[in-house]
């Protein structure tokens, strides 16, 4: 009776590590996928001689820099507002028609500002 009682426990027992040793031999999961490419959104507010310009970009690790939208804003002090004077894809260029101090601010990026002889 002794024997009788083993046997069901050793196939028992082998059939577990036959089932262990097929888990342990399927096909270990796919990698993850890589990483999205590295990108920034650049933006730049200068003063040129007759001129002010605001620039934009976004720029990836893996491609050519793309051009954004952006826009050029000028501070009226009369009215404590900001109005739109120019605009436009990768580069919005205010060309001044005068010597009268403003300032100008980058809409994209507000705190860029510049304050220049153009008006």
């Amino acid at each position: 009776m002794r024997n009788a009682s083993i046997r069901p426990r050793r196939l028992l027992a082998a059939a577990a590590l036959a089932l262990a040793s097929v888990a342990v031999a399927a096909p270990a999961p796919a990698e993850a996928a890589s990483p999205p490419p590295l990108c920034l959104k650049e933006y730049h507010l200068m003063p040129f001689p007759g001129s002010i310009r605001a620039y934009g970009y976004k720029s990836c690790d893996d491609g050519e820099p793309v051009p954004l939208y952006v826009s050029l804003q000028r501070y009226d002090p009369a009215s404590g507002f900001w109005h739109k004077v120019a605009e436009g894809v990768g580069e919005a260029r205010f060309n001044c028609f005068g010597t009268g101090q403003r300032i100008y601010r980058h809409a994209q990026k507000p705190e860029l500002t510049v304050t220049a002889n153009c008006t």
